[in-house]
């Protein structure tokens, strides 16, 4: 389905990263590698789109460079992420589960064509980049300051400290197994008495 989508935007190159070597004809507008330079490539002043699981680093690249999204979440945060990204009208979701090549196709060319996604993002892009001093200023502070205090224990999680019953909530699971067994063993109760 999703070779056949970009296989029918001609006007379009896509790049698509997949773990293993796909055999199958692919258009000539479609390349498969197992890597690409994903940062460099949201960076590049061509990048019109990005098709995307919307995964939360995904996301904050595709915002900081100002490419609108085409996203496909699959679990967890994913969800939450694009819906965000809607909302803002900066993003067009396709839904996994009912994703056709028409569907998909549609959300491309939505995003490709229609400049409002752009311009949202633009602006979404302008908003996020505006802080008191760029990410990797702030990552070398706090590492300058965990190394000037070694001892402190401030940034640590509290999980630490549970245990591995409580951080894994083996107690929690053991209740939940409880509850079935004993209503197995009540309505054994039941059937015996009757």
């Amino acid at each position: 389905m999703i070779i056949e989508a970009l296989g029918q935007l001609p006007e379009y190159h896509f790049l698509w990263k997949f773990e293993t070597d796909l055999q199958l004809n692919l258009p000539s507008n479609v390349m498969v590698r197992k890597w690409f330079p994903q940062n460099d490539i949201l960076a590049h002043r061509k990048t019109k789109a990005f098709v995307t699981h919307a995964g939360l680093l995904s996301t904050h690249e595709a915002v900081w460079y100002g490419v609108p999204i085409v996203g496909i979440p699959f679990i967890t945060d994913q969800h939450r992420n694009l819906e965000r990204c809607v909302r803002k009208g900066v993003a067009r979701r396709v839904v996994f589960q009912t994703m056709s090549s028409d569907k998909l196709k549609q959300a491309l060319q939505d995003v490709l064509e229609d400049p409002k996604y752009r311009t949202r993002m633009a602006a979404q892009s302008a908003l996020f980049r505006d802080q008191p001093e760029k990410p990797l200023a702030r990552a070398v502070w706090w590492i300058e300051w965990v190394l000037r205090h070694p001892n402190a224990t401030e940034l640590e999680s509290p999980v630490l400290k549970l245990g591995f019953l409580r951080t894994n909530l083996v107690d929690v699971g053991i209740f939940l197994l409880c509850i079935p067994l004993v209503g197995v063993l009540v309505l054994m109760r039941l059937v015996l008495r009757t």
